[in-house]
């Protein structure tokens, strides 16, 4: 699905997506499960599942080993 994206698709360039602001995460709500790829290259995992605790109420996080950005395409089970 990705690949078709890319090649089919009139993207010059992906814009990057500016971070939540601290007040913006502690003002979330409902639930969060956040899992984050052990070889994410985009974020650190370990500062974004870190974050994620310090900030938001109910937050489930977890990094998950031996996957990057794309886990479930890595490891779909």
């Amino acid at each position: 699905m990705f690949e078709r994206l890319f090649r089919h698709a009139a993207l010059r360039r992906l814009e990057p997506q500016p971070p939540f602001s601290d007040s913006e995460l502690r003002a979330v709500r409902v639930p969060i499960l956040l899992l984050e790829g052990e070889h994410e290259r985009i974020f650190s995992p370990q500062r974004t599942v870190a974050r994620a605790r310090a900030l938001i109420a109910d937050v489930q996080a977890e990094i998950v080993p031996g996957v990057g950005h794309l886990m479930t395409e890595e490891r779909p089970d």
